[in-house]
């Protein structure tokens, strides 16, 4: 029963953490694309998983710690014991990264929450954040604006007077954002995907089983099909030209590495119709 358990609650965290790690190399990648000349050190940006403890078998640690436990009067190994560190370069960011790239992996890691949550709740929550720009350079002010404007999410920001005109720009230029009719939720069936075409432009919309999703509509290979015509497995799709295998949730290339990332767009569900915001 033990071991079953162990299994389970395994299986729903790997489940949970590709989700975030997905959402989170999705901002990274966009990131990339919309800001060319940013850090290394923030375009490097990983989520790594500590499990929590050393070995596969979980159950003789804890057989073999039940002295140690005893003694020092809590549980030394497990899942509560389980981390997400930020690497840049494969170097932990909170032990050799500069102001401005710890309070920018901050802002990283609660945006891809958000994503999460949205992905599995069809609705953002409200995200507050407190002297947001507190250590900020002005090259990477610029990406904690462009960051705040990409996420499109409820997002509630103090800082002092100084930013106040560059928060009512981040305001405004959200408002300006209409999001775009794409049809109703049932002409989409699970696991499919469809074309849509939005001011001669392709974009391709995804039903998965974890939610909707949306990408730039064409392979960036040579030959630009269809994403549409693509087979889907799973959270995954692979071009029938070039067999190139994408992430849909992040956009990430699987099967090369070298390979451009999908642009991911987000999609929102209100009264039964979906929305594609741009």
């Amino acid at each position: 029963m033990f071991q079953l358990y162990l299994t389970q609650l395994e299986q729903k965290n790997h489940q949970q953490r590709n989700l975030l790690n997905d959402q989170f190399s999705s901002i990274i990648n966009t990131i990339k694309v919309e800001i060319p000349e940013i850090y290394n050190d923030i375009s490097s940006l990983k989520l790594d998983y500590i499990k929590g403890w050393d070995g596969n078998d979980f159950r003789s640690i804890i057989d073999h710690n039940q002295i140690k436990d005893r003694n020092i009067g809590y549980t030394s190994a497990g899942t509560h014991r389980s981390d997400f560190v930020v690497t840049s370069e494969d170097k932990p960011v909170r032990e050799s990264g500069s102001m401005s790239t710890l309070v920018l992996a901050c802002l990283i890691i609660n945006l891809s929450k958000i994503n999460v949550f949205h992905v599995k709740h069809s609705f953002k929550p409200i995200l507050l954040i407190d002297d947001l720009f507190f250590g900020i350079d002005n090259k990477n002010l610029d990406t904690v604006i462009k960051l705040l404007i990409y996420s499109k999410g409820n997002i509630v920001v103090s800082a002092p007077n100084i930013y106040k005109e560059i928060l009512e720009k981040v305001s405004l230029m959200n408002d300006e954002i209409e999001p775009i009719l794409i049809g109703e939720v049932d002409d989409i069936d699970v696991g499919s995907v469809e074309n849509f075409e939005y001011d001669d432009v392709n974009y391709a919309i995804y039903r998965l089983e974890s939610g909707f999703f949306a990408t730039e509509g064409n392979c960036p290979c040579a030959e630009k099909t269809l994403l549409s015509e693509s087979s889907i497995e799973g959270e995954e799709l692979e071009c029938p030209t070039c067999g190139n295998k994408f992430s849909i949730v992040s956009g990430d290339s699987i099967s090369d590495l070298e390979q451009t990332p999908l642009k991911i767009f987000d999609v929102t569900e209100e009264d039964g119709n979906l929305y594609l915001n741009i």
